[in-house]
């Protein structure tokens, strides 16, 4: 075994001269080396085991002129036992590294589409979302109740139905106090009962407007808050992918 392994090594040096790489792996590496990119057919890969056996036959066989070397029978050689060896080795390191690089390319085409479509669908949500935060609050609809008396319309058509509303009942109060006077009979003036219940209803419609207007505050916040909320979550999603 020792004079086979000295000799495997003295003899390396004629591998050029033969035409057969000068290790395993140049010898994995030549041109019968399936390609990268993908085929319409299956690449054979038979003939790797017989031409590592016979790139290491060659040089396992090449002996030294000064030198004679009695080889055991064919079924006892240990120099062709470590040929095969080396040969299935060979082969087993090559079949694997095809196959790792298999998975790896299908790994990638994996990943890459999902990110691709986690990246759709994030620009179209960043697309509706920065679309409500360009369009004025005053243009958004409000949603229907199924009631007559809120149908669906703008916040602007609110309000402005809402004022027209207190309008209306002002007006109203108006008449029915004027009445009232005029049924007492009173002249040059009113009463300072009559004169405070007006100042109440109009306190109590400022009230009411006032109150409105502070809630549309506090929508136009929270929506705000809300839209920076999700395309920050949004953001964070994306990064992390």
């Amino acid at each position: 075994m020792a004079s086979a392994h000295s000799h495997f090594l003295i003899s390396t040096s004629s591998l050029e001269e033969d035409g057969c790489p000068s290790t395993l792996r140049d010898r994995l590496r030549d041109d019968d080396t399936p390609a990268t990119s993908s085929s319409i057919g299956p690449v054979p890969y038979q003939n790797i085991y017989q031409q590592v056996h016979a790139c290491l036959g060659k040089t396992l066989n090449t002996s030294k002129p000064e030198r004679k070397v009695v080889h055991a029978p064919e079924s006892n050689d240990q120099a062709s036992q470590l040929r095969e060896s080396y040969a299935r080795m060979g082969m087993s390191l090559h079949s694997s590294a095809v196959d790792h690089l298999v998975k790896a390319h299908t790994d990638v085409q994996a990943k890459t589409a999902h990110f691709a479509e986690k990246s759709g669908q994030t620009l179209s949500q960043s697309k509706q979302l920065y679309a409500n935060i360009a369009y004025p609050l005053a243009a958004t609809l409000c949603h229907h109740n199924d009631h007559e008396d809120h149908p669906r319309a703008t916040v602007t058509v609110h309000l402005k139905k809402l004022q027209e509303e207190i309008a209306a009942a002002r007006e109203e109060a108006w008449k029915d106090l004027n009445k009232e006077l005029a049924d007492q009979g009173i002249e040059n003036g009113v009463d300072e009962e009559v004169l405070k219940a007006a100042e109440d209803f109009k306190a109590q419609a400022e009230a009411i407007v006032e109150e409105k207007c502070q809630l549309l505050d506090e929508v136009d916040k929270e929506f705000k808050a809300e839209i920076q909320n999700q395309t920050l979550k949004m953001m964070q999603d994306l990064f992390d992918d």
